[in-house]
């Protein structure tokens, strides 16, 4: 049998345990940072924002929060965000905590896959352990 791969979706997730929380956690981020190019920052990422709350990009640089779920330090999550096409979905611990409509095309581009940060090597890093990206 043949699959036909799917254009314009993605999944990023991880487990993750923080240790220390000051500001934004980076937990996994695509953009162009190699090269960065108008447009080409932040378009894929699962962070944690300053309220402890789940916080994500999906195919441009438009942050959305979850506000309905708070995260708690010195516990392990499994965090996952995806996107069909048509809705980006979050999930903790396989429970979907929020979603949000959006028509974007995901753009196409080499880029880095980047753990522990939420833009580029050193911006948002993450105090605590990453695991099974």
């Amino acid at each position: 049998m043949i699959q036909q791969l799917r254009e314009n979706e993605i999944t990023m997730m991880a487990w993750f345990y923080l240790t220390g929380h000051v500001e934004y956690d980076g937990i996994v981020s695509m953009s162009g940072v190699l090269a960065p190019v108008a447009g080409q920052c932040c378009q894929y990422r699962i962070m944690v924002n300053p309220g402890l709350q789940p916080f994500f990009d999906v195919g441009e640089h438009n942050d959305h929060t979850i506000a309905g779920f708070t995260f708690q330090l010195e516990q392990w999550y499994h965090y996952a965000m995806t996107y069909d096409g048509s809705v980006a979905i979050v999930y903790v611990d396989a429970q979907e905590v929020g979603r949000v409509e959006k028509q974007v095309n995901l753009p196409t581009f080499d880029t880095p896959v980047l753990v522990g940060v939420g833009e580029a090597p050193g911006v948002h890093p993450t105090e605590g352990i990453i695991d099974e990206v």
